[in-house]
């Protein structure tokens, strides 16, 4: 992922980097809290909710950005 953001940052950052910025905030926070062990996990028996509902959320912010930038980039072509 970050070869991906360093390589197409100027295109990623060009176009609603809010909605980008978020999206990656979000699935990183659930890909964290997937790694913590059973024991420590700081929200107990809504862990599970907590990092699926961040994966949710972090897909929605992407497919936000993608659909913004799309429109953005088939203004451009007409």
């Amino acid at each position: 992922v970050l070869c991906w953001l360093v390589y197409y940052r100027s295109e990623l950052w060009s176009g609603a980097p809010r909605n980008l910025g978020i999206g990656l905030a979000l699935f990183s926070l659930s890909v964290g809290l997937d790694v913590v062990p059973e024991g420590l996990r700081p929200f107990g028996e809504w862990h599970a909710l907590v990092e699926d509902g961040a994966k949710w959320l972090g897909i929605v912010a992407w497919s936000l950005w993608m659909v913004g930038r799309s429109l953005v980039l088939l203004q451009l072509k007409k």
